[in-house]
């Protein structure tokens, strides 16, 4: 029991620094979710921390073939990255693959900026100050709904710069914000800055 406790919190470390520089942040927190999981079912179990464990683990996972598949991907790779065996997560990817599975590659089709901007003069100054904000910056329509005044700054009729950091009382920053601040400059910047 102490080697396989050992084995785990070799794992951990061994994980926690390997994520750390391998993926972007929000890859890294759901490997991170996912390797915690692994770790608590392999412990509650008995098990030892390796491909075959994590092999059980996703099939106990009881989710659609196409989740098992993306456990399974996101696990082998963790494995890998840390130098440990992930040969029987692979053997299983291939054989969800095989049965059908697949990660969606299609995403939705991308709006046309002159139907956005279409779209955009219809609808009240919040909407369409929120949809500009989130079609220049890239960001999540809840980040830029819910911005406020004082969060732009307006340099110039063509540049406005947006400080996601500045929020109101009782409002919370996302601390997962890759940058505080975000320059809309160029098209439809004069229309951001009017409203």
């Amino acid at each position: 029991m102490a080697e396989g406790a050992s084995t785990v919190e070799m794992a951990r470390t061994k994980m926690s620094a390997v994520v750390a520089d391998m993926w972007a942040r929000s890859t890294t927190q759901e490997r991170r979710s996912l390797w915690r999981r692994l770790q608590a079912w392999t412990t509650e179990r008995g098990l030892g921390m390796n491909a075959d464990s994590a092999c059980l683990f996703v099939a106990a996972t009881g989710v659609r073939p196409q989740g098992q598949l993306a456990y399974t991907k996101a696990l082998s790779a963790s494995f890998g990255a840390m130098g440990f065996e992930n040969h029987p997560l692979r053997v299983l990817a291939k054989a969800l693959r095989g049965g059908g599975a697949a990660i969606p590659e299609n995403q939705a089709t991308p709006i046309e900026r002159r139907k956005l901007v279409s779209w955009a003069r219809q609808q009240q100054a919040s909407v369409r100050l929120a949809v500009l904000v989130a079609w220049k910056t890239a960001s999540r329509w809840a980040e830029a709904a819910s911005l406020s005044s004082v969060q732009f700054l307006l340099v110039t009729q063509r540049e406005v710069v947006v400080d996601w950091f500045q929020t109101p009382k009782g409002r919370t920053q996302d601390p997962f914000k890759a940058s505080r601040f975000a320059v809309i400059q160029g098209p439809l910047t004069a229309e951001i800055a009017v409203l």
